[in-house]
């Protein structure tokens, strides 16, 4: 059929979303300095300055010169997971009644929200069962963490 009318409309939404996000992204940068010294969980956990950042596929934050504990680490990767579901899932819920071109953009915006944040989830699988009972730094500088993992004879 006529693929066109959903895949055109579709590429134009993501480029435009995508294109405010980095316009949004630099003028933050520029007008807002001390954008690096906010944060949410790992600020709070560690008292740490953060780094942001933008990728081709998602915007991230870490703290690339510390090592944090399984648990801030835990906590600081499941924030942003949580709280955004919490907003998109109820929005995109209500909009289903009320707009069907508002319903799939909150539909798009939710989708794009989860496959971004589908590494911090394998990061929250590895640190709840695969790491469950080890001793577990975690260095997160963004868009990547390493993990360090006390062996049997470090532990005794």
């Amino acid at each position: 059929g006529h693929w066109w009318w959903i895949a055109a409309p579709g590429v134009g939404i993501f480029l435009a979303i995508f294109s405010f996000m980095r316009i949004g992204m630099a003028m933050e940068e520029i007008f807002n300095p001390r954008m690096k010294q906010s944060g949410a969980a790992y600020k709070l956990l560690t008292r740490e300055k953060l780094t942001f950042g933008i990728s081709w596929s998602c915007a991230f934050c870490g703290v690339p010169h510390i090592y944090t504990y399984k648990k801030t680490a835990l906590i600081a990767v499941a924030t942003p997971l949580v709280l955004f579901t919490l907003v998109f899932l109820p929005l995109t819920v209500i909009l289903y009644s009320v707009n069907p071109i508002y319903y799939l953009l909150s539909a798009f915006l939710f989708g794009m929200h989860l496959g971004g944040c589908s590494g911090d989830g394998y990061v929250i699988i590895l640190l709840l069962f695969k790491y469950r009972k080890k001793r577990v730094l975690m260095k997160d500088t963004g868009p990547a963490q390493s993990f360090y993992v006390a062996t049997d004879k470090e532990e005794n």
